[in-house]
């Protein structure tokens, strides 16, 4: 389950899934998807926003990726309200969250494919 900082829209998470499964992308390019009903004027505010907070960086102009932080968000391993990463075992299920293990996995191998 994620956990939504008052400050965040119920758009940012629409947002940042595009991003882990898209790449780098530029506002109107998320804007563009199917499942994304508001304009790149917003999604850039949102952008903005989710920058300062740490679950997404902008590496070049005008284009934005999502960072650890965002791509654990998307995992429920986040808490951007307190700004940290979750404990590895789910208290509830006290078994270690395979989603989190699949993100680790993706990024070892896009590493490794870059190399």
């Amino acid at each position: 389950m994620r956990i939504i900082a008052q400050w965040m829209s119920k758009w940012d998470g629409l947002i940042l899934e595009h991003l882990y499964e898209k790449g780098p992308s530029a506002p109107a390019d998320i804007a563009a998807h199917d499942h994304v009903y508001v304009g790149a004027a917003y999604i850039s505010q949102r952008l903005t926003e989710m920058a300062e907070h740490g679950l997404v960086e902008r590496p070049r102009r005008g284009t934005y990726t999502i960072t650890k932080a965002g791509k654990y968000y998307l995992a429920g391993g986040y808490d951007p309200i307190n700004d940290e990463f979750l404990h590895e075992i789910d208290s509830e299920e006290g078994i270690y969250n395979y989603k989190r293990m699949g993100i680790i996995m993706r990024d070892l191998a896009d590493k490794f494919r870059n190399e």
